[in-house]
């Protein structure tokens, strides 16, 4: 006859087992496969918001609200793991967000779900006290934090960050053009790669549309680089403050997700947000 304990054990396992497959069952499967010690169940009801924390690991500076490309797993995001991991040594904790739900049909939904879930981020995070907190926004992601932004008559957030802002290829909304840019009043830093073909033939719409009725700080200039130019070193566009504080950033060489540039994307992220945070 096995002891008492050993049932006890036995039916304790079968409760785990349980709570584990209900758990699996209303979870996206994007965010099943992530590590569950990372990742954060924001609001309630039956469309709850998932995302991937990475804390700071120095002296809170704030918190960095990152929405990965469309269909790109917030754990498996090249852009949003280079960042989390290189600000967390300066201070930054990093929420990535989950979205689109995997298999959402539409370039439309996902946009709306991008709409709640950036609603519900923000919501949580000034429930928390949270007094810092800049969002950036990656390829459709950053479309979609760029049409947020652009139709909401307050906000949260302190600052955004475009890496490569566009659309899918093949895709058009009539919630985005560059020009949703001249709607939106926060502090922006638009950075993207040469390489990336949609984004940089945008790039000139969206600096114009952004730096409307402002004056323009013309220490720097745009001027095309040489494809072999090292990033690093390319002299950067001119700010503009006013309505808004716009810059932008070219990166030669660079395709949609940084490849072989993470270190260049992240220095110029750093040196934003630690502007961003000097100024406040």
């Amino acid at each position: 006859m096995k002891p008492p304990h050993h049932f006890a054990l036995l039916l304790w396992a079968a409760a785990m087992a349980a709570a584990m497959s209900a758990h699996c069952a209303q979870t996206p499967e994007w965010v099943a496969a992530a590590d569950p010690a990372t990742v954060l169940r924001l609001g309630s009801g039956s469309a709850p918001v998932f995302a991937l924390q990475r804390e700071a690991s120095t002296r809170p500076r704030g918190t960095l609200v990152i929405l990965p490309d469309w269909g790109v797993p917030a754990s498996a995001s090249p852009v949003a793991r280079t960042l989390a991991e290189g600000l967390a040594g300066q201070g930054w904790t990093t929420l990535t967000l989950f979205w689109p739900a995997a298999g959402t049909p539409t370039l439309e939904s996902a946009l709306n779900q991008a709409r709640e879930a950036l609603e519900t981020t923000l919501a949580h995070l000034t429930g928390q006290g949270v007094n810092k907190v800049l969002v950036l926004g990656h390829g459709a992601g950053g479309v979609a934090a760029a049409d947020y932004f652009a139709t909401v008559a307050t906000t949260r957030a302190q600052g955004l960050i475009l890496v490569n802002a566009s659309l899918p290829a093949g895709r058009v909304s009539s919630r985005y053009t560059p020009a949703t840019l001249a709607r939106i009043t926060l502090p922006m830093l638009d950075i993207f790669g040469a390489a990336d073909r949609r984004t940089a033939a945008e790039a000139g719409a969206r600096a114009a549309a952004a730096r409307q009725d402002a004056e323009a700080d013309t220490r720097g200039t745009n001027m095309p680089q040489a494809a072999g130019a090292d990033a690093s070193t390319h002299i950067p566009p001119g700010e503009t403050q006013g309505r808004t504080a716009y810059r932008q950033v070219r990166v030669p060489g660079a395709d949609r997700d940084f490849t072989g540039l993470g270190a260049v994307l992240l220095k110029r992220v750093r040196g934003w947000l630690a502007k961003q945070t000097r100024r406040r």
